[in-house]
């Protein structure tokens, strides 16, 4: 059951949220006591399907706090800590607070004001008491996904074997956590996946910390930009096993350790190659590797209830860490040529696409490759211009036919 609390005036309010952080479904102020000293909010409850409808769907911890001191107040105070400071509903109410007017009893004239800057477009304790393992969690479109597997409750262990951008990374998201008032719980492990040892630790490791690993997002790998002619074979090796041999290692280590006798899905993040990955071809082939992995897993362990699906950010998906690594923002630039939507994407749009996949939403989904893209793929090459050439000539029986009798 909804726990609902009272408070008067705004350092109660604040006391309160500090006290309750995270289960805050939202906050009803109801203005002043009426001229008898009673307070409306009990009618504005009843009256209003909104806050009916989310007390309805509400997990059995959340909070909601009716505060007796209206809009009027608020803006007549100077000196409340919420003018001062608006964040502080950011760091504390996730989801809506409702204003009412004493005059009206609550009945109708509520505005709904949204507040917080990270909000998942899936619902509040979605993924509350499971345990995801993201590889390469601490930056890009890796930190996204553990942002919002947080987010929605989901404990996340993040492995990376960067020391640094792991620390860094972590630090960054659990501060974000503290601030936004969740109790999910990051845990790190250097790991490093070319390994097998080092894969064997990371379950081993989780299980001890968390007892079970119910996702595994592969999102962890590597490539750098290199014509083929001039790809040595350390290199080529060190790509491919990193993209497909780490993530072949991932999977089957997840599936032995803990999915093959508890279920579970993953999710691995590939490229856009469909067109081929020109001045990325070890990446291109390790990533085509991991499309069809995907498809043999799904069916082979279908019978122990494994979900396994990839998802295909397009080469638009911009991030910090994707621009740091490439040394040119100009390239993203570049690419708006090439994408249906003349935008880059965001990293969001890559972690909701895989949060669905993990969810229960997509049960009936398993060996599939997702294209996140703006339709780029089917549109262009975003990664080669090719110089005009006559190399390849056009074929004929005029110029090109083998006669069979020769």
């Amino acid at each position: 059951m909804v726990e609902e609390i009272v408070v008067e005036g705004y350092n109660a309010l604040l006391e309160c949220l500090n006290e309750k952080q995270g289960s805050v479904l939202f906050v009803l102020f109801s203005g002043s006591l009426d001229e008898n000293g009673v307070s409306w909010c009990p009618d504005c409850v009843a009256a209003d399907p909104v806050i009916k409808r989310n007390l309805d769907k509400a997990p059995a911890d959340s909070v909601f706090i009716h505060c007796h001191v209206g809009p009027r107040e608020y803006w007549k105070d100077q000196n409340n800590e919420f003018r001062k400071d608006p964040k502080l509903f950011i760091k504390c109410v996730p989801t809506l607070l409702r204003f009412g007017s004493t005059g009206n009893k609550g009945m109708g004239s509520e505005r709904v004001k949204r507040w917080s800057k990270t909000r998942s477009v899936f619902r509040n304790g979605l993924f509350k008491n499971k345990v995801a393992i993201v590889t390469g969690g601490g930056t890009g479109i890796g930190k996204g996904i553990t942002k919002e597997l947080l987010f929605l409750g989901c404990n996340v262990m993040i492995a990376s074997r960067n020391n640094n951008k792991l620390d860094t990374g972590a630090k960054e998201i659990k501060e974000w956590l503290r601030n936004t008032g969740h109790h999910a719980t990051l845990e790190t492990l250097p790991c490093n996946i070319r390994k097998e040892e080092e894969i064997q630790n990371l379950m081993s490791h989780t299980l001890e910390k968390f007892g079970q690993i119910d996702f595994v997002v592969n999102n962890g790998g590597g490539q750098f930009i290199s014509r083929a002619e001039d790809i040595r074979l350390k290199g080529w090796n060190a790509v491919v096993e990193t993209n497909l041999t780490g993530t072949f290692l991932m999977c089957r280590e997840a599936y032995k350790h803990w999915m093959k006798d508890n279920g579970g899905a993953i999710v691995n993040i590939i490229v856009d190659m469909w067109k081929g990955f020109p001045i990325m071809s070890h990446s291109g082939a390790a990533r085509a590797g991991v499309d069809n992995l995907t498809k043999s897993l799904a069916l082979e362990w279908v019978h122990s209830g494994v979900r396994i699906n990839s998802v295909a950010p397009g080469s638009s998906i911009y991030s910090d860490t994707a621009a740091a690594n490439y040394g040119d923002v100009n390239i993203f630039e570049e690419n708006k040529k090439t994408v249906p939507y003349h935008r880059l994407g965001t990293v969001e749009e890559i972690s909701s696409l895989v949060c669905f996949l993990l969810s229960p939403g997509a049960t009936f989904i398993t060996g599939e490759t997702v294209r996140a893209d703006a339709g780029q793929s089917h549109y262009a090459c975003p990664t080669l211009k090719i110089p005009p050439h006559s190399k390849i000539p056009p074929y004929s029986w005029q110029n090109g036919a083998v006669d069979p009798e020769d």
